[in-house]
């Protein structure tokens, strides 16, 4: 009766261990997919900004105002603080 008991309880114990490891991994591939999916969000972010302050500023250029240029990349940049590239 004791060796049944003892197996049964190795039984439950390496089950246990096996359910853990397959949680650790599951949530590790979760956590990548997340990061990846974030990191993705940000650039296409920080193209899509790009390519609407473009046009502004080579308006901006056409007609020498360089002085609101910079008021406006002052101004963007003010409310964008994470921003990786212009």
């Amino acid at each position: 009766m004791n060796k049944i008991f003892n197996l049964q309880n190795k039984i439950i114990f390496l089950s246990i261990i096996f359910m853990i490891i397959i949680f650790s991994f599951l949530q590790f591939k979760h956590y990548e997919s997340v990061s990846q999916t974030v990191l993705e969000a940000e650039h296409d972010r920080n193209i899509l900004l790009v390519n609407t302050i473009m046009p502004i500023i080579q308006t901006n250029l056409e007609f020498d105002l360089l002085d609101s240029n910079q008021q406006y990349l002052d101004s963007i940049y003010k409310n964008n603080k994470n921003i990786t590239m212009i």
